[in-house]
C-alpha cells in the first residue's frame, strides 16, 4: 500500500497495537508513505508495532520507503516502539529499502533517525531478537540514523546475519549498518558478516552501546546482484532511491549467494 495523506499512522501493511502478534511466510513489497510537508506523525512503511509483542519469521521486506518532510520523528519501513518487548526476526530478509527525511525548500536533510529497521521502546528492559537475517542494498538519505538497524534504546542481540552494501547520505557519518543512539540502548553482534567493521559501518552516538562477540567475519558474500550495480538505483547529488526505477529495483535486488563458480549455488 501507499499512503501519502497526513493522518497518524502504524504501518501501511501491519499495524500491531497492544497485541500479541505473530508473522510468518510472508512478503511484504513496495508498500511507502511518502508524507507532504509537515505531515503528522506516522511510523512504519511496511510493518509498525506499539506496545505488545512481535514475532516475525521466514518473511522478506523489499523496496519498501519511509519519506517524511518533518523534523523530530524516527521513522523507518519497519517500526518497532513503545511499550514492546520480545520482538524477534528470524530468518528475514530487508533488501532494497529506503528511508528519506529532509527540509522540502533546501533539499537538506533532517536529523530524523531511519533505516530498514527501527526499534524505539519505551523501557530499557525491552529486547528485539535478531537471528539468521540479511540487510542488504538498504539505503536512508537523512543526516542522523542507519541503512540497517537502528537502535534508540533497549537491548538488541544480532546473531548468524549478514549486513552488506547499504548506501547512505555522504553528508552524514555515522555508520550505515547499525546506529546505536542513546545511553540505555544497546546492541551485541555474533556470528554475523560485514563488509567492514568501522565507524563507516557501526557506530554508536550519545553513548550507546555496541558490542562484538565471537564469530565476527567480514568481506562480500557474492550476492547475485553484485554491490557496484546499487549505484544505477540511486539518483545523484540526492543520493535517495530513484523511484521511477522502482520495478527495476525489485526485480535487481536478488540476494540470494552465489557458489563458487559463480551461479545461484548456496552450497559452496
Amino acid at each position: 500500500g501507499h499512503n501519502t495523506d497526513t493522518s497518524d499512522r502504524w504501518g501501511l501493511a501491519i499495524g500491531s497495537y497492544d497485541s500479541t502478534l505473530t508473522v510468518t511466510n510472508c512478503s511484504f513489497r513496495d508498500n511507502g508513505n511518502y508524507n507532504v510537508p509537515n505531515n503528522s506523525t506516522f511510523y512504519g512503511g511496511a510493518i509498525g508495532a506499539q506496545k505488545g509483542s512481535l514475532v516475525v519469521v521466514d518473511c522478506e521486506f523489499v523496496g519498501n520507503a519511509y519519506v517524511v518532510h518533518k523534523a523530530g520523528v524516527i521513522h523507518a519501513p519497519v517500526y518497532v516502539g513503545g511499550a514492546v518487548d520480545g520482538t524477534e526476526f528470524v530468518n528475514c530478509l530487508f533488501a532494497a529499502n529506503d528511508g528519506r527525511a529532509w527540509e522540502d525548500k533546501t533539499q537538506s536533510p533532517y536529523s530524523n533517525s531511519t533505516g530498514a529497521l527501527a526499534f524505539n521502546p519505551s523501557s530499557s528492559a525491552a529486547r528485539l531478537g535478531i537471528r539468521n537475517c540479511t540487510f542488504a542494498y538498504n539505503g536512508y538519505n537523512a543526516s542522523e540514523g542507519a541503512a540497517g538497524i537502528y537502535a534508540v534504546q533497549g537491548e538488541v542481540t544480532i546473531r548468524n546475519s549478514i549486513f552488506f552494501g547499504q548506501v547512505r547520505n555522504p553528508l552524514t557519518s555515522v555508520g550505515r549498518d547499525i546506529l546505536v543512539n542513546g545511553a540505555t540502548a544497546a546492541v551485541n553482534v555474533d556470528y554475523t558478516l560485514f563488509a567492514e567493521v568501522s565507524t563507516n559501518t557501526c557506530s554508536t552516538l550519545n553513548d550507546g552501546q555496541l558490542k562484538f562477540g565471537k564469530g565476527i567475519v567480514t568481506g562480500d558474500p557474492l550476492f547475485v546482484a553484485p554491490a557496484d550495480e546499487i549505484d544505477g538505483f540511486v539518483s545523484t547529488g540526492w543520493y535517495k532511491f530513484d523511484h521511477t526505477k522502482q520495478t527495476k529495483l525489485l526485480n535487481w535486488a536478488n540476494v540470494h549467494l552465489r557458489g563458487g563458480s559463480g551461479y545461484v549455488d548456496e552450497t559452496t
